[in-house]
């Protein structure tokens, strides 16, 4: 009950959280730019109140959102897009309806708000994929098979691998059509480096690239080969010490398992795809070439 509670508490402090703390961000930047600028030993004399005019709706919308995003209890990410529409659409109002001209502090508030969303995207990726419920360690509740199920339903669910296997499969493609001229290994080569340099990084581009060095090596390496190590090192080997202290290791089997069988299945469904091109362009070639022959 303790725990019901605690959760829709922080549901219904997300809004008023993020706005006291918007405004109580103020009262920092005003006292840093009094001791930078006003006062400061290298710089002083300085007029701020232009300074923080035109900066306060920018520090503002940053803490907003990402003040949001930390208090929501679940669905962090979406939280904070919800919260920068209310921000822009708050800044928009102000100017439609309440005839406020569009001054630079309102264009850094909206920029803000959109750094703000950037922001919470890049920790919501960096953030491990699943905690477990209670906030305690996996091992004390190993025995209840209700809370294993649980827990190994959002695991599976919330990693995520999906979209990034659909994804690598679609790149793909798109080399294959764009490069004909390149071989099978040097396409799935720049499928490779095209997720080491993909934005934002999670890991040291440098680590990543030690990783991949043994497999950009092998000639005999195929597309499935390929995307499970992408998969492997996105999930898995780049955040080897936060799954050590959160997952049971059998879930982590299970979902090598489990992405590798859907790896496996897209790359079927791709390659029929292929076929079922390849065969359409031979029977479009086989009608042209017998009404040219018949013509003759």
């Amino acid at each position: 009950m303790k725990k019901d509670f605690i959760y829709w508490l922080r549901w219904i402090a997300v809004l008023p959280g993020a706005l006291i703390f918007g405004f109580l961000i103020l009262f920092p930047l005003h006292w840093i730019l009094y001791f930078a600028l006003a006062k400061g030993e290298t710089i002083s004399g300085v007029n701020i109140r232009p300074i923080e005019y035109t900066f306060a709706p920018f520090v503002s919308a940053i803490t907003f959102i990402l003040i949001g995003f930390e208090i929501a209890p679940k669905y962090k990410f979406q939280t904070s897009i919800i919260l920068t529409i209310l921000h822009m659409s708050f800044v928009i109002y102000l100017i439609i309806f309440m005839s406020a001209p569009l001054e630079i502090r309102g264009i850094l508030g909206l920029l803000g708000s959109f750094l703000g969303l950037y922001i919470t995207w890049i920790k919501s990726r960096l953030t491990p994929p699943i905690t477990p419920p209670n906030n305690e360690v996996v091992i004390k509740i190993n025995g209840d098979n209700k809370m294993k199920e649980k827990i190994e339903k959002i695991y599976l669910k919330e990693f995520g691998y999906m979209g990034v296997v659909d994804t690598q499969i679609s790149i793909y493609d798109k080399l294959r059509k764009e490069m004909p001229e390149l071989s099978e290994n040097e396409i799935l080569n720049k499928l490779i480096f095209s997720r080491i340099q993909a934005l934002p990084n999670i890991s040291q581009e440098e680590e990543e690239y030690l990783y991949y060095l043994q497999l950009l090596q092998n000639p005999l390496k195929d597309l499935r080969l390929v995307i499970i190590h992408i998969v492997n090192y996105e999930f898995i080997e780049s955040r080897k010490e936060e799954i050590k202290k959160i997952i049971p290791f059998d879930y982590v089997i299970k979902f090598q398992m489990e992405s590798a069988k859907y790896i496996q299945e897209k790359i079927i469904e791709y390659e029929e795809y292929i076929n079922r091109i390849r065969l359409k362009k031979e029977h479009e070639e086989y009608l042209k070439e017998a009404e040219e022959n018949g013509k003759l």
